[in-house]
This record gives C-alpha cells, sequence and structure tokens, in this order.
C-alpha cells in the first residue's frame, strides 16, 4: 500500500507527469545529502484522468524505467562512464489512496509554490503507482545560482562529456533536456572523472556536479532493441509557442523525421544549443561584474557559434577534449 511508504518526506518540485518527493531516510543525517532520496510518484492504469490527461500504463512507463536503470549503470562500466546520470535505488509497484502525510506535503507545496498538478486526494483505494526512488542530486539549473560564468561553462562540459559517454555506449538521446532536467549540486570534489571510448577524461569541477534527469521521452539501444516514447502521437508536444525549448521540439522531429525510434545523436546537440542559450540568458549568477565572468562568458558564446555543426555529443566531446 502507498500508505506503508516511510513518511519523512519534504516536497520537492514537480514534473508534468509525477510528483516528485524528497525522502529523508534518517533525520539525524539531514545534511548529508547521501541519504536524501527523491521519490518520482506516478499514477498508472488508472480510469481517472490526471491534469486533463489520461494515465500512462505499463507499456508506457516501462522504456523510462529501463532507461534509468540503464544510464545509471553507467557508473560502473568499463568502456563508457560516467556518474552524469541519476542514480536510482529503487521501483516499487504500490497501490492505494495518498497517505495524509502526502497529502499536507503537497497541499504545503501549492500554498507556497502553486502547483501545476491536480489535487492527489482524488486517487482511490484501487489506484496503482510506480515509485521511482532516485538518488538526491540538488537544484534544477534554471533554479541554481553559479558563482560565475566560469562554473556554468565546465557544468555544460560536464553535460556535453555525458551525453557523449551515453551515446557511445547505448545510442542514447535524452530528447528533452531543459533546464528542469538538469541538476546542479555543490561539491567538494576538484574533477569529474569520465571514460569516454576507453579514455578517462577529467573535467574540472569548479566545485559543482551535474546529474541528467527525467527520461521520459529518452531512446537508448540495448543488445538491438531500441526503447524510445513514440513522439509522433504527441502532436500538442510540438505546438506550444514563446519559448525556444518549444522551437527545439519541432526541430528535433524535422531531425529524425519524425521516425522516434531512429538514432540520431544530433537531437542531443539540438538541446546543448538551447542549454547554452539559457546559460547566457537566463542562468543565475552571483558574481556578474568580474574579469573571469566576462572572459568565460565570452568562451560560453564561442562554443554557442559551433554547436551546431557537431553532428552528436560524441564529436563535440571529440573537438573539447582534443581526442582527434
Amino acid at each position: 500500500m502507498l500508505s506503508s511508504i516511510k513518511t519523512k518526506m519534504d516536497f520537492l518540485e514537480e514534473g508534468r507527469w509525477k510528483d516528485p518527493f524528497d525522502e529523508l531516510l534518517d533525520s539525524r543525517t539531514k545534511l548529508n545529502k547521501m541519504n536524501i532520496v527523491k521519490q518520482n510518484i506516478i499514477p498508472l492504469e488508472g480510469s481517472t484522468v490526471i491534469n486533463g490527461e489520461k494515465q500512462k500504463t505499463f507499456s508506457q512507463i516501462l522504456p523510462e524505467i529501463i532507461i534509468t536503470n540503464k544510464m545509471c549503470s553507467l557508473r560502473t562500466s568499463k568502456t563508457n562512464s560516467t556518474n552524469g546520470f541519476v542514480s536510482i535505488r529503487k521501483v516499487s509497484l504500490v497501490k492505494g489512496r495518498y497517505p495524509p502525510h502526502f497529502i499536507n506535503l503537497w497541499e504545503k507545496y501549492d500554498n507556497e509554490k502553486g502547483s501545476e498538478n491536480d489535487h492527489p486526494e482524488l486517487f482511490g483505494d484501487n489506484q496503482l503507482f510506480a515509485v521511482l526512488e532516485l538518488k538526491f542530486a540538488g537544484s534544477d539549473m534554471a533554479n541554481f545560482k553559479f558563482l560565475n560564468s566560469e562554473q556554468s561553462y565546465y557544468a555544460l562540459k560536464q553535460i556535453i562529456l555525458a551525453l557523449a559517454v551515453g551515446e557511445e555506449e547505448y545510442q542514447f538521446e535524452h530528447r528533452d533536456l531543459h533546464l528542469g532536467n538538469i541538476l546542479i549540486e555543490y561539491t567538494n570534489k576538484k574533477h569529474v572523472i569520465c571514460t569516454f571510448k576507453n579514455s578517462k577524461l577529467t573535467v574540472l569541477s569548479k566545485g559543482v556536479n551535474v546529474t541528467i534527469i527525467d527520461y521520459t521521452l529518452s531512446r537508448i539501444t540495448i543488445n538491438d532493441c531500441c526503447y524510445f516514447n513514440d513522439l509522433s502521437r504527441d502532436e500538442e508536444l510540438f505546438q506550444a509557442t514563446g519559448d525556444y525549448q518549444y522551437d527545439v521540439y519541432r526541430m528535433m522531429r524535422n531531425e529524425v523525421k519524425n521516425n522516434w525510434s531512429s538514432f540520431s545523436p544530433k537531437t542531443n546537440i539540438i538541446w546543448l544549443s538551447y542549454v547554452i542559450v539559457k546559460v547566457l540568458d537566463s542562468v543565475k549568477y552571483k558574481s556578474i561584474n568580474t574579469k573571469v565572468h566576462r572572459m568565460y562568458i565570452n568562451k560560453i558564446k564561442e562554443l554557442q557559434n559551433i554547436i551546431m555543426t557537431f553532428e552528436s555529443a560524441s564529436q563535440c566531446a571529440n573537438y573539447l577534449f582534443n581526442l582527434n
């Protein structure tokens, strides 16, 4: 039953189809990020319409779970390895109403920030939920405040390298890499280390660690089997306007020619072009009137000028790390 899930929860943030919770496993270690878990609770197979949409089926949620597990496994891969994708702890199938504590947390969040989701009290006793338990990985990039553009530049390099590793190992495309799906947290480690095509690569962290999350729209290949979301059935996704993000969906559709099973790593480049625009125009900085900040803004602009010339994140990584 859903009510049997541990109740030391804090509401963290929301996704389009998920209610995420931040679970503190032990209040005595509240400051130890290793013990903080984010739970995504996804209603399944029910007849109740949620946020104007039908609930997902098992077959629809399965690719996301498989992709999440496989991208997490890159942490221990030998040929291509990275910690740049979220660590999954556990996946559970539960049944029942939202417990009162979860309801209270949802209402607290709704009162303070305003929820885009329907009130969870509408779920009945027979409602099924998939619960993905993920390691806490910081704040989303839209709300994180960088010290300066040097930090954001090296965050970009971490993102590029993670995508490159994913492409090489699993023909991975994220396909929805907006700032809400990039998490940033502070780190004391000076370097981020990856393995890319059997070569160990080191990126300066500059005090931040990047994690890519949410593979709802993603695509991978495992043993000649492709897992993907057929976005040709979601015309509404391509009709929105008002932000470059919505243009990116249409650019992506043109790139794959609406064949969403195909491996088209250029989509990762298209999303990287979006992230670069946001790093220049939207993300928050603490210190902007410094020589270092101005210098790295110029470096980011240089990257912006050439990013669309690459056909994949792998090709971009080869260039940035002088691997050719």
